[in-house]
């Protein structure tokens, strides 16, 4: 993930002269900046790990790129609130979030056969695992997202964790509960 934020800190540096010209108005900058900086920062974001500090992070980039684009300095003391309204921009873990939702329902909608299907299920049959706290990885960032104490998941979301833990041979009722939900909004 740093190294996403890095690439995407150059492409931001890349266009300094546009988002110094006075010439040019905010919102055309900040449709760039949307078009150009987020998906360089955001690209494979589905497969990382969600921990608070990468969420600060992409945060802070976000804010950083938007103090920038509207002229605001430090010493204005402006909240980043009040930054995220005056850009009309949405927090970049949410994005991640939204991204990753997308990403779970194409896995669990293919073939059981599939690799992607299958390797959101594995589990290590036998090995050794360093002492101490064991590392988050992707499907705990699924789990904690789905028992609800993530950032306001929609009951579709909780229906894709929970479909990502059953048997192979139940993916059908999954399907039948994601169609149920989508009839009744």
């Amino acid at each position: 993930m740093r190294t996403r934020i890095g690439k995407a800190s150059s492409v931001f540096q890349r266009l300094h002269p546009i988002w110094k010209c006075g010439k040019i108005i905010k919102e055309i900058k900040l449709r760039l900046y949307s078009s150009i900086v987020v998906p360089t920062a955001t690209s494979a974001c589905e497969t990382w790990k969600t921990t608070a500090t990468a969420t600060k992070m992409i945060d802070v980039f976000r804010r950083r790129c938007l103090k920038r684009i509207l002229r605001i300095s430090w010493h204005d003391h402006i909240t980043n609130d009040e930054v995220m309204t005056r850009s009309g921009q949405t927090a970049l873990h949410d994005i991640v979030a939204t991204k990753r939702r997308r990403f779970i329902g194409h896995i669990l909608r293919l073939p059981p056969t599939r690799l992607a299907s299958l390797a959101i299920e594995r589990r290590p049959e036998d090995g050794k695992r360093n002492i101490g706290r064991p590392k988050r990885t992707w499907q705990d960032t699924l789990k904690r997202r789905s028992r609800g104490d993530g950032h306001g998941l929609q009951r579709q979301d909780d229906c894709c964790q929970r479909s990502c833990q059953l048997e192979t041979n139940r993916r059908p009722m999954f399907r039948t509960e994601l169609e149920k939900l989508s009839i009744s909004k």
